[in-house]
């Protein structure tokens, strides 16, 4: 055999080694996720947000079954009241950076905010409450470590001093 020819086998043989090693990693990642492999929470027809996930990822997979039918259940509330929470925060922002300020308004504005802080609060401890009574007490206790365990980041504690406040618009 030629050299040009040796080169070309080589090649061709590794070539073929690195497609069947993509391959196994592509089918072995599939699989890892399809019904052989361990139920994901990513799995479900209702989406979490990250935060929730990462309390959740921190429980057995026995309590996660208990819980993810619970949360469902209230997620739509929850949701909708988050969404009105956000559009009042907004409105208050406006409000603060408004050309022509009004303290009566704002003051409306904070009050109406502090109505849907509690009404939200009201709603996350009633959930809460029903999720902890079909939980026993470890997995209660576990549920309790993973509330208080900071998220990895970008949703975990801030590393060193907040950044300032730079809005031109003020």
């Amino acid at each position: 055999m030629k050299f040009n020819q040796r080169f070309i086998a080589l090649l061709l043989i590794g070539s073929l080694a690195c497609n069947l090693f993509f391959a196994g990693l592509f089918l072995g990642h599939l699989l890892a996720r399809g019904p052989m492999g361990p139920p994901s929470l990513h799995d479900h027809k209702f989406p979490l947000t990250p935060l929730l996930m990462h309390v959740l990822e921190e429980l057995p997979p026995k309590t996660q079954e208990k819980v993810l039918p619970l949360l469902k259940k209230h997620q739509d509330l929850l949701k909708k009241q988050a969404q009105r929470l956000k559009k009042v925060r907004k409105q208050s922002h406006q409000l603060l950076k408004a050309e022509d300020f009004k303290t009566e308004l704002l003051a409306e504005s904070l009050s109406v905010l502090r109505k849907e802080t509690q009404t939200m609060q009201e709603t996350m401890h009633a959930a809460v409450l029903e999720i902890s009574a079909q939980l026993s007490r470890a997995e209660r206790r576990r549920l309790l470590q993973a509330l208080h365990r900071p998220p990895p980041p970008p949703y975990g504690p801030p590393h060193g001093p907040p950044p300032p406040f730079e809005d031109d618009s003020l």
